[in-house]
């Protein structure tokens, strides 16, 4: 890599990007509102140690075209470091070529393919040995099928399948993940529009036979692509993002109904309901105590069933 510029690295998987590139990287998230104040604190030697060598930025299709330009120009004052940026393939091809096109003077351009799927599940299998995880090659390969090739996805829930305390069995994934499973996914998408004593009825009619911590994680993974959704915006291309077309318009109806800072608060609680997950047993006092937070998300006051007001501008059942 030529220091006095950078590389451009265009794929879907940053992972891949990151396990391309050799040493030490500080990563550097252009929609953190403080990247700026980050990157001059990387630049510049400090007390604490010498600047950083390696930065890379990713995710720069995900934030405005001037933002991306400013975070160029900053690099280019500071060639003595290496600098690599990173395109993801889930934005639409316009907007890609959109930022490619703000890179390609500085940048030499390289694409980084995903790993094949035997591959992945071969990785995916080292990790769950690694962390514990009793779980066979045939689980693993439904898991890679289902949540598709995001490497730190696929790591979080191997880390949750990790405390599970007993062998992960095919039909433990097809709770968790197929959009197909009536009682893990339709529930967690019924609250938007369902009133919550029904939904929480549903829950307590699972409570007999479902483990817990596969509904909470129903909610975790709903919530998520909701996010996720909001996030790509409307003219992305889904395709690799492991959503079924058949649900991506309820996906983006309930994401245009809710406000920014509604979306931004599940992200926040099904990330906290992640960790969650990870570090502690769940039982159904949780699931429950989840509804109300989405709720209360939701719904600033009670309203009746069904109607806008505004207090509650989306219309959502409380």
């Amino acid at each position: 890599m030529s220091p006095a510029k950078g590389i451009l690295y265009i794929s879907e998987d940053l992972a891949a990007v990151q396990d391309h590139l050799k040493g030490e990287w500080e990563h550097i998230d252009p929609r953190n509102p403080q990247a700026t104040d980050e990157l001059h604190s990387l630049v510049e030697p400090t007390f604490f140690g010498p600047a950083a060598q390696n930065i890379l930025i990713h995710s720069l299709d995900q934030v405005g075209a001037k933002v991306a330009l400013k975070l160029v120009e900053f690099s280019q004052a500071h060639s003595q470091i290496n600098w690599a940026f990173h395109i993801s393939k889930l934005s639409s091809e316009k907007r890609r070529k959109k930022f490619e096109k703000v890179l390609v003077a500085t940048c030499g351009r390289k694409n980084i393919k995903p790993p094949t799927a035997a591959a992945l599940c071969d990785e995916c299998l080292k990790q769950a040995r690694r962390l514990g995880a009793q779980i066979s090659h045939a689980c693993i390969e439904l898991l890679v099928e289902t949540l598709g090739q995001d490497r730190q996805l696929l790591q979080k829930e191997i880390e949750k399948f990790s405390l599970l305390g007993r062998a992960v069995e095919e039909n433990d994934i097809i709770q968790s993940y197929s959009t197909t499973h009536r009682s893990a996914f339709t529930i967690p998408r019924s609250l938007f529009h369902e009133p919550k004593q029904r939904v929480l009825a549903a829950i307590a009619q699972m409570e007999p036979f479902e483990d817990p911590f596969l509904v909470a994680n129903a909610f975790v993974h709903e919530l998520s692509r909701l996010y996720m959704v909001h996030l790509l915006g409307p003219r992305a291309d889904f395709a690799t993002t492991g959503i079924s077309p058949y649900f991506l318009r309820q996906y983006q109806e309930t994401a245009h109904a809710l406000q920014n800072w509604q979306l931004r608060e599940l992200m926040d609680l099904a990330a906290h309901t992640d960790y969650t997950l990870k570090t502690s047993q769940v039982g159904y006092d949780h699931v429950f105590h989840l509804v109300e937070q989405i709720c209360q998300i939701l719904h600033h006051v009670d309203s009746q069933p069904g109607t806008k007001n505004r207090n509650n501008p989306t219309g959502f059942y409380p």
